[in-house]
């Protein structure tokens, strides 16, 4: 499973070193250490997109429901089922990665 706390410190971490300018006296290790951040801002930053798309769809499913607009609801139904097929589809791939 993914690690939602231990890729924020991880991501720190990365972001702290990418910082010092005494990571660069080393490039093979200066690359590494880019390349992993940029991994783990990519997981990151997609967490948080199907966090907020989740959050806003069910807005728009309790907006639908007060204004009785069933096609609102319907429209926020599919795109929740949507993120839930990515979110499945994303845990399948960092298993399979080995980053879980």
């Amino acid at each position: 499973m993914f690690d939602w706390d231990s890729a924020l410190d991880r991501l720190e971490e990365l972001n702290a070193l990418a910082e010092s300018p005494a990571l660069w006296d080393d490039a093979e290790k200066a690359q590494d250490v880019m390349r992993e951040r940029q991994e783990f801002s990519a997981q990151v930053d997609t967490v948080r997109r199907i966090e907020t798309a989740l959050s806003d769809n069910i807005g728009l499913i309790a907006l639908g429901e007060e204004e009785n607009d069933a096609d609102i609801v319907a429209e926020a139904e599919s795109a929740i089922a949507e993120l839930s097929r990515e979110a499945a589809r994303l845990q399948v791939e960092t298993l399979l990665s080995g980053e879980a």
